[in-house]
């Protein structure tokens, strides 16, 4: 079922990745949001080559940027939105995809280019939100498109009923999230590109706008506003929370998920919600998660038969009926974006800075429920391959590192080398490795 699932994932990729990134290539929509794209990218990279298409579709987004450097939800703009700004998480897609061109490619000719158009954006959100918090010039604010209700009673987003009813996420957490992910993503670009003081300034903003955030939507407690599992999968995946908060923000969100019993994030928190629970201890609870066969659920979509991934969680209901006639596409690349976890943190392989390092980290989180679990991946540097079988006390840990590369290895919470160890430099070659539960 899950390689169903990772099978679908790749052909809508396929399948929307022409021209330009389309959010759905079968209704009369059929246009290049921005939101889908930026969040889908981390995914597709694993899957396709998609340097030149990311690079050919960043240019098409600069060149309809507005006079006062603003770049609408999708591109190329038709009415109604060739009239308005993007709105948060769409618009700053632009960043997204120029960040995982320069970090997975290395394509720093194009993102350099393309610079003074990125930053006018984030200058763009600035001017407007001078206190950080993103509420003005949001265009339609879409918040977290699709995510369902915490609560039974909740109203559905009006994706879901056309009712007119809001987000299940609060506009500005989302929005000023978003901002704060725009900024320190520039900032690494201004660094690659050799922009060392541009790179400073763009820091120094991001920890004004994460500043601001935690004053205005963040408790004592680490309880955030809204109360949703994107606004705590974001805050730990953008970095706005870190250390030890993020371990706290990650038990908000695991008891969020153990009482609502399944996935409710919307586009921008699919990426984020299973490697924030994965990386601080919950990992059990993301396999639950992400191996859920009823609604709403990854495999929910597969067990229905599915070949490309749906725009919504209930897009065919269990007795066979539509969700909505409307707005209702079973070939949409948003939830798609956990495929990237498949690859990060399941398998573990994580190429994010790669070339530039000439390493590349495989980083796996094992589960007895799964079994086994592998992954290849053809990355800039070579081909890289990481498969693991689950043998209760023991697990047998393939890794397959590229001539002229090396593999940062770490074991798993709770689990070490024959030495004891948790992590090794692997040089290039098959390596096979046996690792045995810690007694730490």
């Amino acid at each position: 079922m899950l390689n169903r699932f990772a099978s679908a994932v790749e052909w809508t990729v396929r399948d929307n990745f022409i021209e330009v990134p389309t959010d759905c290539p079968q209704r009369d929509e059929r246009l290049g949001w921005l939101g889908d794209a930026g969040v889908i990218s981390p995914t597709a990279r694993y899957l396709l080559d998609v340097a030149a298409f990311l690079g050919k579709f960043l240019q098409d987004i600069a060149d309809t940027q507005g006079p006062d450097g603003e770049i609408r939800s999708y591109v190329p703009p038709v009415p109604p939105g060739d009239r308005r700004p993007g709105a948060p998480g769409w618009a700053d897609g632009f960043v997204r995809m120029a960040h995982v061109l320069a970090d997975t490619y290395g394509d720093l000719p194009t993102v350099d280019r393309l610079f003074p158009a990125l930053e006018r954006f984030c200058d763009h959100v600035d001017r407007h939100n001078p206190d950080g918090l993103r509420v003005n010039e949001v265009g339609a604010d879409f918040a977290d498109w699709l995510s369902l209700p915490e609560k039974d009673g909740e109203p559905l987003h009006p994706g879901y009923a056309w009712t007119g009813a809001r987000s299940t996420a609060p506009r500005p957490v989302v929005g000023t999230a978003h901002t704060y992910r725009s900024l320190r993503q520039l900032a690494d670009i201004a660094r690659w590109t050799g922009r060392d003081a541009a790179g400073r300034r763009l820091d120094e903003r991001a920890e004004d706008v994460r500043a601001a955030y935690r004053k205005a939507f963040v408790g004592d407690d680490l309880a955030i506003d809204g109360a949703t599992q994107t606004v705590y999968a974001q805050a730990i995946g953008f970095g706005l929370l870190g250390g030890p908060d993020a371990a706290v923000a990650a038990e908000r969100l695991a008891a969020m998920v153990r009482a609502r019993g399944h996935v409710t994030t919307g586009i921008h928190g699919v990426q984020h919600v299973l490697p924030a629970l994965m990386r601080h201890g919950h990992a059990e609870l993301a396999y639950d998660m992400l191996l859920r066969e009823g609604m709403p659920g990854w495999l929910y979509m597969a067990a229905r038969g599915a070949t490309t991934v749906w725009e919504k969680w209930d897009g065919l209901r269990p007795d066979a009926t539509l969700s909505t006639a409307q707005m209702n596409s079973f070939n949409h690349c948003a939830l798609g974006a956990v495929g990237a976890a498949l690859f990060e943190e399941v398998a573990g392989i994580r190429v994010g800075g790669a070339l530039r390092a000439g390493r590349i980290g495989v980083q796996p989180v094992y589960s007895e429920r799964l079994g086994w679990a592998g992954a290849v991946h053809d990355s800039p540097l070579g081909r890289v391959a990481s498969r693991w079988v689950h043998h209760g006390e023991r697990v047998d840990q393939e890794v397959v590192v590229p001539a002229g590369a090396r593999v940062d290895f770490a074991a798993p919470a709770g689990w070490a080398l024959a030495d004891g160890a948790v992590a090794a430099s692997l040089a290039a070659g098959t390596h096979h490795l046996v690792l045995t539960r810690s007694r730490s």
